[in-house]
């Protein structure tokens, strides 16, 4: 849902929307990739810490790392998500309450 801002000069907001957004979903796709590298920590297997003197070391990594896949979707959401799909599920939900309306 990546748009230009309103307010600004038509051949701004299409640069824009090619730049910026383009390269916010190349960096959506790279953290992604990120996080599954991330996620196989064979770094932690033999750790035998305690975190705050109750939580596995493995645990509070996987814990940090939740939240950050949680804030990578959110990015996916914001900057990566085709604009048109929310027009089709609109159109799709009207004709459903129309054709409801009508029995």
């Amino acid at each position: 849902m990546c748009r230009a801002p309103d307010g600004m000069p038509t051949w701004i907001g299409t640069l824009f929307e090619h730049t910026v957004c383009n390269t916010m979903k190349y960096l959506v796709w790279g953290l992604v990739l990120l996080l599954v590298v991330l996620h196989q920590d064979i770094w932690n297997w033999g750790n035998d810490h305690l975190m705050f003197g109750f939580m596995p070391v493995t645990l509070a990594y996987h814990a940090g790392l939740s939240i950050a896949a949680s804030i990578v979707w959110f990015m996916a959401t914001k900057f990566a998500w085709p604009l048109d799909m929310d027009d089709e599920s609109d159109a799709v939900s009207q004709a459903g309450e129309a054709e409801g309306a009508k029995s």
